[in-house]
């Protein structure tokens, strides 16, 4: 059977992605849900170049990425920026048992929930919908680090 791994990380594609996760979760594809980023074809460029050649790198809109992630082939990892996009997958019907939150940076109305973990009203309420309908979620930078469950934090 074939395991997606969530990410809700604003960086998308850097070295705990390239050197661990990917190799932690025998992932063999990358989906980048992203609007932006699905648009931009010089970012996707440049994202690519980032990933190992034995990694098969896609780039989907909110909508297309749901439909990706629930048609999946193989382990997949999926990065998004957002937990909008996160919840904006879910609505479509993508099943998510478990979503690694790893960075979502400080801005004005946020509060800290962790180190490098800030969220808005609107995000939190994310959070716990998702929590209530089931879905594990966690911070854990790298997989040599103990997860911290987010249901312990609100």
């Amino acid at each position: 059977m074939n395991e997606i791994f969530f990410r809700v990380d604003e960086r998308l594609v850097h070295g705990q992605i390239l050197f661990k996760w990917l190799e932690h979760a025998s992932c063999s594809k990358l989906y980048i849900i992203d609007d932006q980023v699905a648009t931009d074809p010089i970012l996707q460029g440049v994202l690519t170049m980032t990933v190992p050649e034995s990694v098969e790198v896609f780039f989907y809109s909110a909508d297309e990425g749901a439909e990706a992630v629930m048609i999946a082939d193989a382990n997949v990892l999926v990065l998004l920026r957002t937990l909008d996009t996160l919840w904006r997958i879910y609505e479509k019907g993508t099943e998510i048992k478990t979503v690694n939150i790893c960075r979502l940076p400080f801005a004005p109305g946020k509060k800290k929930l962790y180190e490098n973990i800030y969220v808005s009203g609107h995000e939190e309420e994310i959070i716990k919908s998702l929590t209530e309908d089931g879905t594990v979620l966690y911070i854990q930078m790298v997989p040599d680090n103990e997860a911290v469950y987010i249901r312990d934090l609100i």
